[in-house]
């Protein structure tokens, strides 16, 4: 074991980590859910099929860019806290395996939204592409319970806040903000944002004003036609 993080004086919030994982699970059983509908044959229309798949596009980003913060960033610093007194290797298996389920997704998706630009769509598209997000569904609700249960200990009682701070960075740098800064105001508590204003002072809130403003409203809007509006 190595000794160069300092243990934190003060339990370190992981809001951010919490409500990534809670959209992921959220995202993947809503869909999944409304893609066997339409599959059943409820109506889509042609612009709402193209939401849908822009959607479930970022989705995919989202979930990439997420596990390799974890793999690149998050799983080192780990290591270099708690040395080999922990294994991974279970949790970057289950990164390896989400990658072609990813790469799927983003194929059914397309064929599902260039079947519904057509007169005639094809319901077996949707159906299809249901099923991969309910098989994904699954997959995620097994993997983040692991890690929560085995990582989050240890990132609150071995990782410095530097060190998570770098973590929280490095996500939100590389990260598409327009889709994942709404998507966090949508599973977050009242008393949740409460917590992450304080804690990101007026910077974080000169960038929430700015997002409502733009990329919130777009989002909003691009939900509106998912629902059928």
């Amino acid at each position: 074991m190595t000794t160069s993080q300092t243990a934190p004086a003060a339990e370190l919030d992981l809001l951010g980590m919490q409500v990534a994982h809670r959209g992921m699970l959220a995202d993947s059983d809503r869909f999944a859910t409304m893609l066997a509908a339409v599959g059943a044959g409820a109506p889509c229309s042609r612009r709402r099929a193209s939401a849908i798949g822009a959607y479930l596009r970022d989705f995919a980003d989202s979930i990439h860019h997420h596990h390799t913060v974890e793999d690149d960033v998050l799983w080192p610093l780990i290591v270099e806290a708690v040395g080999d007194s922990v294994d991974l290797t279970e949790l970057t298996d289950d990164h390896d395996s989400l990658d072609p389920l990813l790469d799927r997704l983003r194929s059914l998706t397309a064929h599902f939204v260039a079947s519904y630009r057509t007169a005639d769509p094809d319901p077996s598209t949707a159906a299809a592409l249901g099923g991969l997000l309910r098989d994904l569904h699954t997959l995620l609700d097994e993997h983040i319970a692991e890690e929560e249960r085995l990582v989050f200990p240890i990132i609150r009682g071995h990782l410095s806040p530097e060190a998570w701070s770098s973590v929280e960075e490095t996500a939100r740098k590389s990260g598409k903000l327009g889709f994942e800064f709404p998507r966090f105001l949508v599973h977050t508590t009242p008393a949740e944002l409460d917590r992450a204003l304080a804690d990101g002072g007026v910077g974080l809130r000169l960038m929430l004003s700015v997002i409502k403003a733009t990329a919130g409203r777009a989002f909003a809007r691009r939900e509106a036609v998912i629902a059928g509006a």
